[in-house]
């Protein structure tokens, strides 16, 4: 018969999981990390889907989005299980950045913290603060 259990030269070595993720953790000074990170990716089932959409309001000089976030129960459970373990961390990521970039190669950050493991759906209106140049402006008159 074939046995599936561990030669006993390696029982000594054998670590599992949990224990491989918690010390790599204190080795690298983000065991709060990893374990938001294992509780999604190791534990759970991955990341939910999430869908943008977006349009430029040109005379508000704003752009709406709308975020949906999908996914089945399971990723529902790992979610917020790695919302439990990221609210004990410092560090770990909270929501979805996006980042807006001009013509003239600006950039604006933006973050969207309230995308909770719970949260559907969310509508955003977003002020913009970057001005077109006076070159962007030139181009644009002489294309009229």
């Amino acid at each position: 018969s074939t046995s599936t259990s561990t030669p006993p030269h390696l029982q000594s070595r054998m670590i599992d999981t949990e224990a491989f993720i918690t010390s790599l953790g204190r080795a690298t000074g983000h065991e709060k990390d990893l374990a938001a990170f294992a509780e999604r990716w190791v534990y759970g089932r991955g990341c939910s889907r999430l869908t943008l959409a977006w349009r430029y309001l040109k005379k508000s000089n704003v752009i709406e989005l709308a975020l949906r976030q999908e996914g089945g129960p399971s990723v529902l459970v790992a979610a917020k299980k790695a919302a439990q373990q990221r609210s004990r961390s410092e560090v770990a990521g909270r929501g979805v950045k996006i980042l807006l970039f001009d013509a003239d190669e600006g950039e604006q950050e933006v973050m969207i913290e309230e995308m909770g493991a719970e949260t559907d759906l969310l509508y955003r209106q977003i002020p913009v603060t970057l001005k077109p140049s006076a070159n962007t402006r030139k181009s644009r008159q002489s294309r009229k």
